[in-house]
């Protein structure tokens, strides 16, 4: 397989450079697919399309001869990744390449990857029920949230649950909709309603489905790019890049970027280590400086016995040192 080396062509070039035939290839719908790398692993970018059978008999493509395929451009979407082509689920890849996919249509290919496995740990960010009600009442902050109850019903009956939690499940899901909106809509409102979950008090009286109950989720949701979910409309591109301009995914200034990276070392400390590991993860965050930090938090965040940890503590330092300016 070939690729267009400008980036201006989506798609790629299927070169039978075998001296026998390759039987099965050419089809009416033969798909390309872009993927990325997403958390070290392939995960498809675009959304599936509804098509119709094909009718007419796979044939094949003869020895010297190639077809193109065309599919989604690589050059546009606001997230950067090592990307790839794959044609008939996997039979054909592309060389790897740099390039740009939408977080949105990943989000919306991992949604419906999670209802045809029927699988919890396909979903966006929630890793299961509860978390899925929990990112619900976050993403209903930004002001394109497009989920409804109806479509929420039929998913409850796509995917497995445990005993009793169905229920519990649908009648938490009508409690978030059942609120009025919230007065601030927007990102700077996502993320003062992440803030206000991470600062709860720890206790078993929250609610399930709460935020404050799903903070491991709050953290992964805190990672990803405002357009990642499956459940709001993406800003146009002039839109995100003014929030960008701020330094920060949500617009917010520095004092409130303070507290959240308060919130975050004290995470570090935490008797869940798997809320430990979500917000280690959130200080790898490519925008996050040592102006942020109390005066000597990255050098004990240098010697804390957590690799993961010590390595985003070293790129804030760099980062920051070189976006001083010079003397």
């Amino acid at each position: 397989m070939a690729i267009d080396p400008s980036g201006k062509t989506g798609g790629v070039y299927l070169v039978n450079d075998t001296g026998k035939p390759l039987e099965n290839v050419v089809r009416e719908l033969t798909k390309c697919v872009l993927e990325a790398k997403i958390d070290g692993t392939w995960q498809r970018c675009e959304p599936v399309e509804p098509v119709c059978l094909s009718v007419e008999a796979p044939r094949a493509l003869p020895p010297r001869k190639a077809m193109f395929l065309s599919a989604l451009s690589a050059n546009k979407g606001d997230q950067e990744a090592e990307m790839r082509y794959v044609v008939l689920g996997g039979a054909f890849v592309s060389p790897s390449f740099r390039g740009r996919y939408s977080s949105r249509d990943w989000a919306q290919a991992a949604l419906l990857e999670a209802l045809l496995e029927k699988s919890w740990g396909k979903l966006p960010h929630a890793r299961g029920p509860e978390e899925l009600v929990a990112l619900f009442e976050l993403d209903r902050h930004y002001e394109d949230f497009r989920m409804g109850l109806s479509p929420l019903k039929s998913f409850a009956e796509a995917m497995p649950f445990q005993e009793n939690e169905k229920a519990r499940f649908q009648e938490s899901v009508a409690r978030v909709f059942a609120r009025s909106k919230p007065g601030d809509l927007g990102e700077a409102a996502f993320f003062e309603r992440c803030v206000t979950a991470l600062s709860a008090p720890r206790s078993k009286k929250h609610a399930y489905g709460s935020p404050e109950n799903c903070r491991r989720l709050v953290w992964r949701r805190l990672c990803s790019p405002p357009a990642a979910s499956p459940f709001i409309g993406g800003k146009t591109e002039t839109e995100a890049e003014a929030v960008l301009a701020s330094g920060n995914p949500w617009g917010v200034g520095k004092d409130r970027l303070t507290v959240l990276i308060d919130l975050t070392v004290k995470a570090l400390s935490s008797d869940d280590v798997y809320e430990k590991r979500e917000a280690g993860a959130f200080l790898g965050m490519p925008w996050i400086r040592e102006e942020y930090f109390p005066k000597g938090s990255i050098d004990k965040l240098l010697e804390l016995n957590f690799p993961a940890v010590q390595k985003a503590a070293a790129a804030i330092r760099e980062r920051s040192k070189n976006s001083r300016p010079a003397p």
